[in-house]
């Protein structure tokens, strides 16, 4: 029995040695991978690796990327790396290629990112398709104040989207949609929605084409937004006199439109 309990004891640390050894392996991918391809990595990209590898990813309140090329291949060092860093408050991939696949691959990660303030996916040619997958996981971004979409020809149809799930975003401050190839319809359903984000405090939507219709929609709108403080409509094809109308009828918020 004891020569049994003996050898039964020497597997058992065997294996408990062999399951201690291969942990560190797993861990190391992300290293490893650094180690095999620091050299072509951006400077940015390389610090985040640097602040896991040195175990102080907490130190990082944000992860700031933009005007990288992150299109195609060069993605996936951000694929590899960012979900270390699902704890930032600030998301930054403004102008960065993504495209649909690349926003795609991000949303995919951001029901971790619960604790995000700021999101820009701005100017990176995202269609219907990337706001899609975007809005399905707006319900997990409720401490989001910022969200930046502009230059995206995402149309009308993306802004229903968009619209439609704005109540997910309680704390929602700035909404910036412009240059998005926006048209009356899609400013009418956005005024309806906003009524329902009484924290936004900036919205700007210059650069598409509003009809005096849709404007005087949204200016009823404005109405429940007491937190409004600004309103940007620049090249918007908003007449003069309901220019007017909306700086006289809100004295309290800074309307720019031009």
């Amino acid at each position: 029995m004891g020569c049994t309990n003996t050898k039964t004891m020497v597997r058992i640390i065997e294996r408990k040695e062999e399951i201690h050894e291969s942990i560190p392996q797993e861990l190391d991918k992300v290293h490893m991978y650094y180690e095999e391809n620091k050299v072509n990595l951006p400077t940015r990209v390389k610090k985040l690796y640097t602040f896991y590898i040195n175990r102080k990813v907490f130190e990082a309140n944000e992860v700031d990327l933009k005007f990288l090329n992150l299109a195609g291949k060069f993605f996936h060092p951000i694929e590899m790396i960012l979900p270390h860093f699902s704890h930032v408050t600030s998301l930054n991939l403004w102008k960065t290629k993504l495209g649909d696949k690349g926003c795609i691959a991000v949303c995919e990660m951001l029901d971790k990112f619960t604790e995000l303030k700021f999101l820009s996916l701005a100017d990176n040619k995202i269609t219907i398709e990337g706001i899609t997958a975007l809005i399905r996981k707006l319900s997990e971004l409720s401490k989001l104040e910022v969200l930046e979409l502009h230059v995206n020809p995402i149309y009308d149809e993306g802004v229903y989207l968009i619209s439609s799930k704005l109540s997910l975003l309680p704390n929602l401050k700035v909404l910036y949609l412009d240059e998005c190839g926006m048209t009356s319809l899609g400013l009418e359903k956005l005024a309806n929605e906003l009524q329902k984000n009484h924290s936004l405090e900036r919205i700007s939507l210059n650069y598409n084409k509003f009809d005096e219709s849709s404007v005087k929609h949204l200016k009823n709108s404005l109405k429940s937004l007491k937190a409004l403080k600004r309103v940007s409509l620049k090249l918007a094809e908003v007449t003069e006199e309901m220019q007017e109308n909306l700086v006289i009828d809100f004295p309290h918020v800074l309307f720019a439109f031009a």
